[in-house]
C-alpha cells in the first residue's frame, strides 16, 4: 500500500509539472508570434521613413511644409521633374476591433517609389510615433514653429523619430491583473544629406 501511494504522489507531481511546463510552453509561442509580428510591423515603418528622408530637401523646389510632434509633409523631386508631396501623420483616431486603448493610427500618404507618381495612403497601428526637427545635425538645438512653410523650416538639419508599437490584442496579463500589451520600439536620428549640404 506504501508504494501504491508514493506512485500515485510521484505520478501527481509528474502530471502537474508537464500541465505547467506546457502551458509555459504555449505562453512562450504566443509571447513569440506577437514579437515577430511587432517587429515586421516597426521594420514596414522603418523602411518606408529611412527611404523617405534620403528625398528631403532634394530638388529645386524642395520644401518641408510640417514638422512637429507627430506631423510631417515634405515636398521633393521624387521622379526626375516630378515634385511630389510626402506626409506623415499620427491621428487620434482609436482603431476599431482592437482592444489596446493606446493605440492610434499612422497614416502615411506618398508614393512607393515604383516609378509612379501615383500616391498610395499607407495606414499602421502605433502606440507612439513622435518627430522633432533640429537645425544642427547632432540633434541639439530643436526647430519650433515648423509649420504652414514658415522660415523655421529652412533651418533644419536633422529629424529625430520615435516609433512604439504594441500588440492590438492583450497577451496575458501583468502581477496586478492589468492586460499586457507587449511592444517594440525604434528610434533614429535622419541627417539627410540634402539639408546639410552647405555643412
Amino acid at each position: 500500500m506504501k508504494g501504491f501511494v508514493i506512485s500515485v504522489l510521484v505520478g501527481g507531481v509528474f502530471l502537474v509539472s508537464v500541465i505547467l511546463l506546457k502551458n509555459s510552453m504555449v505562453q512562450h509561442s504566443i509571447d513569440s508570434v506577437y514579437d515577430i509580428s511587432i517587429k515586421n510591423d516597426i521594420e514596414t515603418i522603418r523602411l518606408l521613413l529611412s527611404n523617405d528622408m534620403q528625398y528631403v530637401g532634394y530638388g529645386r523646389s524642395a520644401e518641408i511644409i510640417e514638422i512637429h510632434d507627430s506631423v510631417l509633409t515634405f515636398r521633393a523631386e521624387i521622379l526626375p521633374g516630378d515634385f511630389l508631396q510626402i506626409s506623415w501623420e499620427l491621428t487620434d483616431d482609436v482603431p476599431s476591433g482592437v482592444s489596446n486603448p493606446d493605440l492610434r493610427t499612422l497614416v502615411r500618404n506618398g508614393p512607393m517609389y515604383d516609378g509612379t507618381a501615383d500616391v498610395f495612403e499607407s495606414t499602421f497601428l502605433v502606440s507612439r510615433f513622435d518627430i522633432a526637427a533640429f537645425m544642427d545635425a547632432q540633434g541639439i538645438y530643436p526647430v519650433t514653429n515648423c509649420e504652414n512653410g514658415h522660415n523655421s523650416c529652412n533651418n533644419i538639419r536633422s529629424i529625430l523619430v520615435e516609433v512604439d508599437v504594441e500588440t492590438a490584442e492583450a497577451v496575458g496579463s501583468g502581477p496586478g491583473g492589468e492586460a499586457r500589451y507587449p511592444g517594440a520600439n525604434w528610434s533614429r536620428l535622419f541627417r539627410p544629406r540634402n539639408l546639410n549640404l552647405d555643412n
